[in-house]
């Protein structure tokens, strides 16, 4: 698909700018304006798919989760990556690094298999369900956004595939 001038400069937007601009685009046009929009913008992301989840200001910590995506996806980099974050409790880091990072990460393409590591196989468990309930969601605005997504296998160890591309694989472990 060709580019626009709206292509060109959409990343440039401030988010007023951005949700001005989104208000005045043909409705059937949004959906692909949203996708490109969100793929450098993380925070957006996580506030329009899940509103009332991301309902806050986010702090310092939160922004330097979501420059994690500033590292090349897996097609582009020479070796894997491995991200550990440590913080307090109740800073919402296990909702950003093992949820909002990891849908956009495979809504994006840029990973080919998630390992959801915990301390326990009890909680890895709880962050693969929630994120495995996202890609077998039919109604949420992700799942409309991103869709359709074939999901096979179980918590522990499933794997989905976006709009027809290869599979990515997610498994759960504890350390």
């Amino acid at each position: 698909m060709p580019s626009s001038p709206v292509d060109d400069r959409i990343d440039e937007l401030a988010p007023n700018q951005f949700a001005e601009l989104i208000q005045r685009v043909p409705a059937n046009a949004r959906p692909e304006i949203l996708r490109r929009r969100f793929r450098n913008h993380r925070d957006e992301f996580c506030r329009y798919c899940w509103p009332e989840r991301f309902n806050l200001p986010f702090s310092d910590l939160h922004h330097a989760l979501f420059r994690l995506q500033r590292i090349p996806g897996y097609q582009e980099r020479a070796q894997d990556v491995r991200v550990a974050v440590a913080a307090p409790r109740g800073y919402a880091k296990s909702t950003i690094a093992s949820f909002a990072n990891i849908a956009h990460d495979i809504v994006y393409d840029r990973e080919a298999y998630i390992v959801l590591l915990s301390a326990t196989q009890r909680l890895s468990l709880g962050f693969s369900k929630g994120l495995r309930q996202q890609f077998t969601s039919k109604h949420s605005r992700f799942a409309q956004l991103y869709g359709p997504f074939e999901v096979e296998g179980g918590i522990g160890e499933w794997e989905v595939s976006v709009r027809g591309r290869p599979p990515v694989g997610v498994l759960a472990r504890s350390c």
